[in-house]
């Protein structure tokens, strides 16, 4: 069984648009996906989206999840600028709802101390966090975070469990930028797979800190499955960060909600 970490839908919410639902779920079949973690529809409303856009976008993942339960579990998307209504979300979401966790992109960046309310709701509730991480792109928004934000979150707080998106968007300086905080996690998505960047993330955190992630649509399910088992060859590493260590980091809320 395959855990993708690090899904989107791409239509505009509060409903689900079926047709974008049912190529998604043939396209991971085909891959040998078998559960996909939903972070929502984030670009829809803009990088610094309001409250009724946030709103739009959890209630389509919600209502995916409810539909597919054996095979989708979802983040609620938040914008950490919303302060207290940022942590109702959540609560409505993930205390409340059918969601496992947070998902964060570029309203703020996580070393600002605007993202502290999200991060505090998160280890009240005992959930993880993905949060979107870029390191050396031109021209990036300007509330985008960095592999260095990501530590600066990790360090404010211990207790809080991070999926850090993007390997390949953040390369080797930015694994390194992480490596010494046990709470953080790196997913393998991020521009198409170049080569040994995989193994150096293996040889930087360990295969207990790498979670399997597509970012689909905007990367193909095959090829990252590929890059995977092309770069892995031990049987037992590459069921951990195809399974276990997404499991471990999302099942136990993921499947109490489901």
């Amino acid at each position: 069984m395959i855990i993708d970490a690090h899904v989107h839908l791409d239509s505009p919410g509060p409903g689900v648009d079926q047709t974008e639902l049912a190529t998604l779920l043939r396209r991971a079949d085909a891959a040998g996906i078998e559960r996909l973690l939903l972070a929502g529809s984030v670009m829809q409303p803009g990088t610094h989206p309001s409250p009724e856009g946030v709103r739009a976008v959890n209630d389509q993942t919600m209502a995916a999840v409810r539909q597919q339960p054996e095979r989708l579990w979802g983040l609620c998307y938040v914008n950490p600028r919303h302060g207290q209504a940022a942590r109702e979300e959540i609560l409505r979401c993930v205390r409340d709802g059918p969601l496992c966790g947070i998902k964060l992109w570029v309203a703020a960046r996580a070393g600002d101390e605007v993202v502290d309310v999200v991060a505090e709701t998160a280890v009240e509730l005992g959930v993880a966090v993905l949060q979107h991480a870029w390191d050396h792109t031109p021209g990036s928004p300007p509330d985008q975070s960095r592999s260095s934000d990501v530590a600066e979150l990790a360090a404010r707080f211990p207790d809080l469990r991070i999926q850090m998106a993007h390997m390949n968007g953040v390369g080797h300086r930015g694994l390194n930028t992480v490596a010494g905080f046990a709470n953080v996690w790196v997913d393998t998505a991020g521009s198409q797979p170049l080569a040994g960047t995989l193994e150096y993330a293996l040889e930087r955190l360990g295969p207990g800190r790498i979670v399997f992630g597509s970012d689909y649509p905007v990367r193909e399910f095959g090829v990252k499955v590929a890059s995977v088992r092309a770069a892995v060859g031990d049987e037992s590493v590459r069921r951990a960060l195809l399974h276990d260590n997404a499991l471990a980091l999302w099942g136990k809320r993921g499947s109490a909600q489901a």
